[in-house]
């Protein structure tokens, strides 16, 4: 059994906790907490592709809550750690070199060389690997959570700095399929995403089966982006005018709106109250809607005019506050 870690959009825990067992045949949670599941996974085989996480680690040992400072105890731990007959089979094959990464309640902190040096020997003595900060082939993290507990991870999987990967204004990969989620993907699921820019919604929502996805955007410009997408229709359009799209033809809307940052909206109830009534008119009666939007008491005004809201998510996107939110059509 593997005992693995994976980090999601904090403020998600409920809905990825409900799914992880329903989308990784075999995975059991063993805790939740804010931004972080826990779970085993049975076999020994190539591990899942998970799209609606963001980085996977196999978990190496636990630590308890440190009474004084929690790098001593965990570079302690660490020094005596034994090895891992599992963690030696997720080594890349040609994995030759190592860098040991610490945090402490999110934030990475330095350690005193002495005790780096003594936890990367214990690592080389377990591993066979050399360290090389610079340039490594894998990464250990020692990470003291602000719940009390600590791990020794072996990073597994490894995306690009979003920050340099996506483009103005796209949504990281990993919330879009939290997103997708959310909908309960059906394989009998007409999805549209009216506000489909760049097309990560619709990228997303690809990782799962369906009969049709359609996206669209007033601007021509990312919807050339969108348009590379295998397998997905694109259209350029006003959201508040959907006349390609039929009355109830869609079995799942999917989107995130304008919030008014990147371009300012003057009357945000009156604009979220024109998308809101031309998506149920879309929606079929026992669709679904999943929006991303932001915090705001008229958006949410807007909202419950047509659409009844059954869960509700707080996260922070690009550092503002926002809410992932699953409605019904009413």
């Amino acid at each position: 059994m593997r005992n693995m870690v994976s980090t999601f959009v904090p403020g998600l825990e409920g809905l990825v906790e409900r799914a992880l067992p329903q989308q990784v045949p075999g995975a059991t949670v063993l805790r939740v907490m804010s931004g972080l599941i826990q779970y085993r996974l049975g076999g020994k085989g190539t591990l899942p592709e998970i799209p609606f996480v963001n980085n996977t680690f196999a978990c190496l040992a636990t630590f308890p809550k440190a009474k004084g400072n929690p790098v001593d105890m965990m570079v302690q731990r660490v020094c005596q750690f034994g090895g891992n007959e599992e963690a030696l089979r997720l080594l890349p094959p040609k994995a030759s070199s190592f860098r040991l990464v610490c945090m402490v309640q999110g934030e990475l902190v330095s350690v005193p060389s002495r005790q780096m040096e003594a936890a990367e020997n214990a690592i080389t003595a377990a591993f066979g690997l050399v360290s090389n900060r610079a340039r490594p082939d894998v990464e250990f993290w020692i990470n003291y959570r602000k719940e009390g507990i600590g791990y020794f991870l072996l990073r597994v999987t490894r995306h690009g700095d979003f920050q340099k990967t996506l483009k103005r204004g796209e949504l990281r990969p990993d919330l879009a399929a939290l997103l997708c989620l959310l909908s309960g993907p059906s394989r009998n699921d007409r999805v549209l995403d009216p506000f489909c820019g760049r097309g990560a919604i619709l990228r997303a929502r690809t990782h799962w089966p369906s009969r049709s996805i359609m996206g669209g955007d007033r601007s021509d410009a990312v919807l050339q982006d969108a348009a590379r997408i295998p397998g997905v229709q694109v259209r350029l359009w006003d959201a508040a005018d959907l006349t390609e799209v039929a009355d109830g033809s869609v079995d799942a809307v999917i989107t995130d709106p304008p919030w008014g940052v990147f371009e300012k909206i003057e009357d945000l109830y009156g604009f979220y109250s024109k998308i809101m009534r031309e998506m149920r008119r879309v929606v079929t009666g026992e669709g679904r809607g999943v929006f991303l939007l932001p915090r705001d008491k008229e958006v949410d005004r807007a909202v419950a005019t047509l659409w009844r809201v059954v869960e509700r998510y707080p996260v922070l996107v690009s550092g503002r506050k926002a809410q992932v939110v699953l409605a019904l059509p009413q």
